[in-house]
């Protein structure tokens, strides 16, 4: 049974104090579903493991999501990988930050360099996401069309240390899509 609950604080270190009681004392995490209200912000933080069984394969996700208001900017960025390696043959173009160690590890498309440049200048965020491995975050549609930033990790993160840079990062790339 997932285990939902809301939480509130102004501030990251509030907002986390709460998440790391709840990874102290529930007894599993596996299925974690947490409804943050961060400065007025709301954001679901999901986790769900499940190890399958028999000839059944198991699954890992952890994602973090919030709407955003109605805008045209657009961005999405993911690992690199093989498969993008070869789209590069045949002329797919990614955008480059600036940032050789970030730039060198991840995938940056958008409908505008400037913004996106903006949204990864801060060092914490860049380090954060150039050596995660599969994930995708970006701008997308979510329910009746309303847009949101999502973050989904093909991984079940229930190391509350790891799993705060994340969520850290995540919510400073809110703060500038919000803010413009």
């Amino acid at each position: 049974m997932t285990q939902e609950r809301m939480i509130t604080g102004s501030t990251t270190e509030e907002v986390w104090d709460q998440i790391n009681s709840d990874f102290e004392t529930l007894e599993d995490v596996s299925h974690y579903h947490v409804l943050i209200n961060h400065a007025g912000t709301r954001i679901a933080l999901d986790i769900d493991i499940d190890l399958g069984g028999g000839f059944e394969g198991g699954y890992e996700v952890t994602s973090i999501t919030a709407a955003i208001p109605d805008t045209t900017f657009r961005f999405a960025i993911h690992p690199q990988d093989f498969v993008y390696e070869i789209g590069k043959l045949f002329g797919i173009q990614d955008v480059t930050i600036g940032y050789p160690e970030f730039d060198k590890n991840v995938i940056v498309k958008t409908n505008d360099d400037t913004k996106v440049k903006k949204l990864f200048a801060d060092s914490e965020v860049r380090e954060a996401f150039q050596d995660l491995s599969g994930y995708s975050l970006g701008i997308t549609e979510g329910d009746k069309e309303q847009l949101q930033l999502e973050l989904n990790i093909q991984r079940g993160i229930i190391d509350a240390s790891e799993l705060l840079v994340l969520y850290s990062a995540y919510y400073k790339v809110l703060e500038a899509v919000v803010k413009g």
